[in-house]
């Protein structure tokens, strides 16, 4: 991967390990929603990648899903590693 595609595939990545995080815990998007203060449509955006999520939006969201914003970036990072093997 080249290095200035790294940021677009980081978003990706975070945005996939949004995703995993919620269905893994058994979570709609309006849960998940409701416990993070972000609005159902931003989060399928994430999800979708439609938008890039703000860092406030990711505090957000990671604390919805149980995680310390630093989990959700290393998910993403492992998601990261996955893909160049």
């Amino acid at each position: 991967m080249r290095r200035k595609d790294w940021p677009d595939a980081l978003i990706a990545a975070i945005c996939r390990a949004i995703k995993e995080r919620r269905l893994a815990l058994d979570m709609s998007i309006y849960a998940l929603s409701q416990k993070s203060g972000v609005s159902q449509q931003a989060i399928s955006y994430y999800e979708r990648e439609m938008r890039r999520p703000t860092l406030e939006g990711l505090a957000k969201v990671a604390a919805g899903l149980d995680w310390e914003l630093s989990e959700l970036i290393s998910a993403a990072e492992g998601f990261l590693k996955k893909g160049r093997k």
